[in-house]
């Protein structure tokens, strides 16, 4: 499913499986929201928002997919909540994510997420990974947990394998109200 330009829509209860691309892909999209849909088998992303403002991605479940389970590629004010994704990275060994933020994503907030390896064969590096030019994220109450991960010791002192958060000194991870 392909959403391009698209302005306050949502994305709500779709069952999509063995996709040759990405499961849920969308682009320069302003307020949409996608939420509980079930991704299984992606022939690439489980679900892509590239250079999206005002995003929710929430309670959808992504299993399987060739490559990263969440990929946020730049944009701006996006909640990222209560997902769970299983087995990312399947295509290639300790390439890919269970979530992605990179390219200057800003202003990301990142809550009561599960990731998973698939526990055996390609396996996806981390659970988590924030590239360093990502800006303004919050993380917390996220479970990345899982020894399959391929990229070993994480830069993120204490988070063992399941986050490598090159941008960690930018951001917070208490549970608390910011202002």
């Amino acid at each position: 499913m392909r959403l391009q330009q698209v302005e306050r829509s949502s994305v709500t209860g779709n069952a999509i499986a063995n996709s040759a691309g990405t499961g849920l892909s969308m682009e320069d999209c302003n307020r949409v929201i996608a939420d509980a849909n079930q991704i299984t088998w992606a022939g690439a992303h489980g679900i892509t928002a590239v250079t999206c403002t005002q995003m929710t991605i929430s309670s959808n479940q992504v299993v399987f997919p060739d490559n990263n389970g969440i990929l946020i590629q730049g944009g701006s004010d996006i909640q990222v909540r209560s997902n769970f994704i299983k087995g990312p990275g399947r295509v290639t060994n300790n390439a890919f994510y269970a979530v992605r933020l990179s390219t200057s994503a800003s202003s990301v907030a990142l809550s009561g997420n599960k990731t998973r390896p698939y526990g055996s064969g390609n396996e996806a590096k981390y659970g988590l990974s924030i590239t360093s030019t990502c800006s303004l994220v919050q993380r917390y109450g996220n479970d990345w947990r899982g020894s399959q991960w391929t990229g070993g010791d994480a830069p993120t002192a204490g988070a063992g394998n399941g986050i490598n958060d090159e941008g960690s000194s930018s951001a917070n991870t208490t549970a608390t109200d910011l202002n």
